[in-house]
């Protein structure tokens, strides 16, 4: 087996994949992209007023894990089952191990939005902020992020937050619009099936 076949996933820090590395990554059965980081300072943002029928929680109990896992699980139904599985269980040990929550926003009782924002040493990273297709641009997503920025930064635990977006994507222009800066890009390879 080649040098690669036990490695599920990884990063490195670049602003693209020179052509031939592509093509042996993608014959090896690895997915590639390039993501581009954005960073923003801390700047006691207010939290929103919510409307009654949206409400924005952590997510600690079984009851609201179950919510995000099936809610996840929706959203990336076009992705493996078994990386999809392997992520969520790493957002769970990612709550277990540092500071921070997986949020969940719901409306009227259904789940249309859930994120992430943990932090350590200073730094805070928001991980898969994301709104149901079917209820974005009706100003959740914000809602959801403000709420959850607020939140964070009113512990006073870091000073600079994080988020990975692919570059020239909506959403890497919707964290601009939110206050944070192109950082230098990052790539991340993960297998799309096993190896044979």
């Amino acid at each position: 087996p080649d040098a690669l076949g036990a490695v599920p996933a990884f990063y490195w820090q670049a602003e693209g994949v020179p052509e031939p590395l592509a093509a042996a990554l993608t014959a090896r059965g690895y997915h590639v992209k390039v993501e581009a980081p954005l960073v923003a300072l801390s700047a006691a943002t207010p939290a929103p007023t919510l409307p009654d029928s949206v409400e924005i929680t952590p997510a600690r109990s079984n009851v609201d894990w179950r919510a995000l896992v099936d809610f996840r699980l929706a959203l990336g139904a076009e992705l493996p089952l078994d990386f999809l599985l392997r992520r969520l269980a790493g957002a769970w040990a990612t709550q277990q191990a540092v500071d921070g929550d997986w949020w969940v926003l719901r409306e009227g009782g259904r789940v249309l939005g859930s994120m992430g924002l943990f932090w350590r040493d200073g730094t805070a990273r928001y991980q898969d902020v994301d709104v149901h297709p079917d209820h974005r641009g009706r100003g959740l997503g914000r809602l959801m992020f403000h709420t959850v920025r607020a939140h964070g930064e009113a512990t006073g635990a870091f000073q600079r937050q994080v988020i990975v977006a692919d570059r020239g994507s909506l959403a890497h222009a919707w964290y601009q619009r939110m206050g944070f800066a192109p950082a230098p890009g990052e790539v991340f390879a993960f297998r799309k099936e096993p190896a044979e």
